[in-house]
């Protein structure tokens, strides 16, 4: 059964322009193979002070972490929250794959990037991501990508 603080979680998704991403922009990234010849984001429906903000991303991880805290049992209303709110799982691995891809020129985008794989891998454990098929190579390499763009301080 979803609770309020379930709604709360997938609204932190919402914070992030899911449920507002054209559904032409997301086809054509799911028609490509995630292949595509260049990528833009759609910033008339994704605020790109939002996307490079720090607040919404620990909020967006923190909503993936609390599901993965919970017992099988209570982590399948994830999906239904996420619906709830209009936000599909193919607009939300649209999203995070067009974050991962873009140039990094700004540290900012790049920590971005990083957010956004660490959001994929855990939607990857939470149960019923099978169903949506959100594992896709092409999202896995860049996402793997990604965290080579940030090595964190024990790193030169």
């Amino acid at each position: 059964m979803e609770t309020v603080e379930d709604v709360r979680e997938a609204e932190a998704f919402q914070m992030l322009g899911v449920p507002d991403l054209p559904s032409d922009w997301v086809d054509s990234l799911w028609d490509c193979d995630f292949c595509p010849e260049s990528i833009t984001l759609p910033y008339q429906s994704v605020s790109e002070g939002t996307l490079l903000c720090e607040e919404s991303w620990e909020v967006a991880v923190k909503a993936c972490k609390d599901w993965l805290k919970d017992s099988e049992e209570e982590r399948t209303g994830f999906w239904a929250s996420l619906m709830e709110i209009n936000a599909s799982p193919r607009a939300l691995l649209a999203l995070l794959y067009a974050l991962m891809e873009r140039p990094k020129p700004r540290p900012m985008d790049r920590i971005c990037a990083v957010q956004a794989a660490r959001v994929y891998l855990m939607l990857l454990q939470v149960p019923g991501s099978g169903g949506f098929k959100l594992f896709h190579s092409m999202i896995f390499q860049k996402t793997i990508d990604a965290f080579v763009l940030f090595p964190g301080k024990h790193y030169p």
